[in-house]
C-alpha cells in the first residue's frame, strides 16, 4: 500500500465532482492520504477566464509558500498528486516531487493552453501571453511522472502539443456524483421535454440548438425546450433568442444547482449534448453527457471523433454532425415520434455509462496506476 499526498488546492464543490471522485478513488487504494491541499487564492466562482487568469498570477506565489511549508511538514509518502486546476499548483508540485524524489500525478482534465487560447479565442496564438501560457504547460506537464486526462483524444493533444510520452498519460473518465445521477422513470406527458444545460462556450454549439428549436416549431408543436445557463456566450444566444421569438424554448438564464437540474432532467425526455464545431469538441465529452447517461435519458450529441469511440449511433446515442440544425432537430423528432425508441436509447445509454464511464472504471484504473508505482 502506498502513501498520496494530495497537493494543491483540493476543490470538492458540487462543480468539480471529479476531483472528489479521484480524492476518493486515491483514499482507497492507498495506505493514507496526506493533506497538503491550500483553499486560497483562487478566483470566486462565476469569474471570467481572463480574470481568473490575472488573479492566480497574483496570488500563486503567496500559495506557493503556504503549500511548501504545509507539504515539509508531511510524513513520508510515495505520490504526489495534484488535482484539477493543476496548471496553478502543478509546477511546485513537480519541483517538490524532484526534490523529494516522489512521483508526481497531475490531473490535467482541462489543458490551460487549450481552453483559454484554442477554444475560447482568449489570446491570439502569436501572442506573448499565448506562447508563456503554452511553455507554462509544457515545462510541468513534462517534469510530471503521470498525467490524468479525460479521453484518449485529449491524451493524443497533449502528446502532439508537449511531446510528451504516452506512457506517462493515464485516461480517466471525467467522473459524477452518482448518488445525485440515477436512473428516472420515463414520464408520459403531453409535451415532449428537451434539455439543454451548459455554460455557454464555443464547444456547446447553443445556436445550433435554437436554430433546431425553430424547425421543430413549424413541425412540431408539442416539442418544448428548457435551456438552461449563462456564460461567454449567453447575452449572443439569448440576442437570438429574441430575434426568433419562439414559443418553444423556456429560458432559464443562469447557473442553478445540480440537484435542481436533476430535477428537470427527470421530468425530460431528451437530454442534449454538444453541438460547436471547435476542435475541443472533436476531443471531449463533457459532464453533461455522463450525468444524462447516468439518469437514463436518451442523448442526442455531436456525432465527433471522442464520441464516435465511446458510443453506436442508434443504440446508445443519437450522433450529429456538428453544426447542424436540421440534422438535430430530425433526431429530436425521431424520438419525439417513437417514445419506445427512446427509452430503449436511454437504457442502453445507462448499461453504457455502468460499464465504460463510471465511478467504479475511475477506481479501478487509479488501482491500476498506484501499483504500478
Amino acid at each position: 500500500m502506498k502513501k498520496v499526498v494530495i497537493l494543491g488546492q483540493s476543490n470538492l464543490t458540487e462543480e468539480a465532482t471529479r476531483n472528489t471522485i479521484l480524492c476518493n478513488a486515491f483514499n482507497t487504494h492507498a495506505e493514507k492520504i496526506i493533506d497538503s491541499t491550500i483553499q486560497f487564492g483562487f478566483a470566486p466562482p462565476g469569474t471570467r477566464p481572463l480574470a481568473k487568469l490575472i488573479y492566480a498570477l497574483i496570488f500563486t506565489p503567496f500559495r506557493w509558500v503556504a503549500i511548501i511549508i504545509k507539504y515539509w511538514a508531511a510524513k513520508d509518502h510515495d505520490f504526489i498528486f495534484v488535482p484539477y486546476p493543476s496548471y496553478v499548483d502543478g509546477w511546485i508540485g513537480c519541483l517538490l516531487g524532484r526534490i523529494k524524489k516522489k512521483k508526481v500525478i497531475i490531473d490535467a482534465f482541462l489543458g490551460i493552453y487549450d481552453t483559454l487560447v484554442r477554444d475560447r479565442g482568449l489570446f491570439s496564438p502569436r501572442s506573448f501571453i499565448a506562447r508563456s501560457i503554452w511553455q507554462y504547460e509544457k515545462r510541468f506537464l513534462s517534469a510530471a511522472d503521470y498525467i490524468l486526462v479525460d479521453t484518449a483524444l485529449n491524451a493524443e493533444m497533449f502528446q502532439e502539443d508537449y511531446g510528451l510520452s504516452g506512457t506517462k498519460i493515464k485516461t480517466i473518465p471525467v467522473g459524477i456524483d452518482e448518488t445525485l445521477w440515477r436512473p428516472a422513470p420515463f414520464l408520459k406527458m403531453s409535451k415532449f421535454k428537451v434539455i439543454f444545460w451548459c455554460t455557454f462556450i464555443p464547444l456547446h454549439g447553443a445556436e445550433v440548438v435554437a436554430k433546431a428549436a425553430e424547425l421543430i416549431e413549424k413541425e412540431n408543436p408539442n416539442i418544448e425546450f428548457l435551456i438552461i445557463g449563462t456564460g461567454q456566450l449567453a447575452d449572443r444566444f439569448d440576442r437570438l433568442l429574441k430575434q426568433l421569438q419562439l414559443s418553444n424554448i423556456k429560458r432559464i438564464p443562469r447557473f442553478i444547482s445540480l440537484k435542481t437540474i436533476y430535477a428537470y432532467v427527470r421530468d425530460s425526455h431528451c437530454c442534449l449534448g454538444v453541438f460547436g464545431s471547435t476542435d475541443k469538441t472533436n476531443r471531449v465529452i463533457p459532464y453533461k453527457v455522463y450525468q444524462a447517461l447516468a439518469s437514463g435519458r436518451p442523448v442526442i450529441t455531436a456525432l465527433t471523433a471522442a464520441s464516435q469511440r465511446v458510443f453506436i449511433h442508434k443504440e446508445n446515442a443519437l450522433l450529429v454532425p456538428p453544426d447542424n440544425p436540421e440534422a438535430l432537430a430530425n433526431a429530436i423528432l425521431s424520438l419525439s415520434q417513437d417514445t419506445e425508441f427512446a427509452i430503449d436509447i436511454g437504457r442502453k445509454g445507462r448499461i453504457l455509462y455502468e460499464n465504460c464511464l463510471s465511478c467504479e472504471t475511475i477506481h479501478k484504473r487509479i488501482g491500476e496506476l498506484i501499483a504500478q508505482g
